[in-house]
């Protein structure tokens, strides 16, 4: 695997918020998660018939939380990726490369963002899933509770596949893509994900909303600047053109160094140019030949 400079430039918050707000960086908080993310799906496995009713209970639901059961404004946020349901051996292996994934992604965006920029991340990425609950939760509009852990992970991914773009992951442990190319069909399955219905679109632009702040205005920069870098480039490469297609022309004939290479041309005392041809053919029919340097 191999990884490239990223083509966006690191996440544009304010520099003076770290001197003030360094407090709340976390250090490795992605890994923290994934690992709370995996103890809990332990303890699910070994829930067996009961996991569903267990995982019950970290579920956001509006009408359990107005009766007091106020953990799960954050608990849904909790629950795994990987669903229990199924063969507990691709259940496992399934957890596992998304823990190793997830474990890339934290280092990546440490090196690149740094730790206080992560963490900000994680934190909206947080208050902006809770945020949408609750405003389609007062609402009353029906949305999966369980979901919290999923958009975490895909929120995760996209950042990490527009700032490392070119990093190469091997699909099925043989086929090599760059991740951009992951990202995008990420990106396509949530935009689609948004034609279900107003308020679903609501609900992904909210939970998203963080990754949108960053790298939409990124994006539009990163275009104009690829659109400005290729005309820039045309311009030049025009210019180059009609520079390199001759360096001399005969006043009389209108032969070109290029279209009769065999030829020698001399500048004329009025500053225009004659090939030889057109001197030798001058000078036999008697007319006056101009003075040549």
């Amino acid at each position: 695997m191999s990884a490239s400079r990223p083509f966006f430039s690191p996440v544009g918050l304010s520099n003076s918020l770290e001197p003030k707000l360094g407090w709340l960086a976390f250090p490795g908080l992605i890994r923290g998660i994934v690992i709370i993310h995996a103890v809990i799906f332990v303890l699910l496995l070994m829930r067996g018939e009961d996991a569903v009713a267990t995982l019950a209970l970290f579920v956001f639901d509006w009408d359990q939380i107005l009766a007091g059961e106020v953990w799960r404004l954050i608990s849904f946020i909790m629950i795994p990726p990987v669903g229990i349901g199924g063969s507990p051996t691709l259940a496992v292996l399934f957890m596992f490369i998304a823990m190793m994934i997830a474990f890339l992604i934290n280092d990546l965006l440490e090196q690149s963002w740094g730790v206080f920029r992560t963490t900000l991340y994680c934190y909206g990425i947080f208050f902006c899933q809770i945020l949408a609950h609750l405003i389609l939760g007062f609402l009353e509009i029906a949305v999966d509770g369980s979901q919290g852990g999923v958009i975490f992970y895909q929120a995760i991914f996209l950042a990490f596949a527009t700032t490392v773009p070119r990093y190469e992951f091997r699909l099925f442990f043989v086929l090599p893509v760059q991740v951009w190319v992951l990202g995008a069909a990420l990106g396509a399955y949530l935009v689609l994900q948004c034609f279900g219905g107003l308020f679903n679109a609501l609900y992904y632009f909210l939970c998203f909303a963080p990754y949108l702040v960053w790298a939409l205005p990124r994006f539009v920069r990163w275009v104009r600047q690829r659109e400005h870098s290729a005309a820039r480039r045309a311009n030049f490469q025009a210019k180059s053109k009609r520079s390199s297609d001759h360096f001399h022309t005969c006043d009389r004939c209108g032969a070109t160094d290029v279209s009769h290479s065999d030829r020698d041309f001399r500048v004329t005392e009025d500053g225009g140019e004659l090939c030889d041809a057109c001197l030798q053919s001058e000078a036999s029919e008697g007319d006056p030949v101009k003075k040549i340097t």
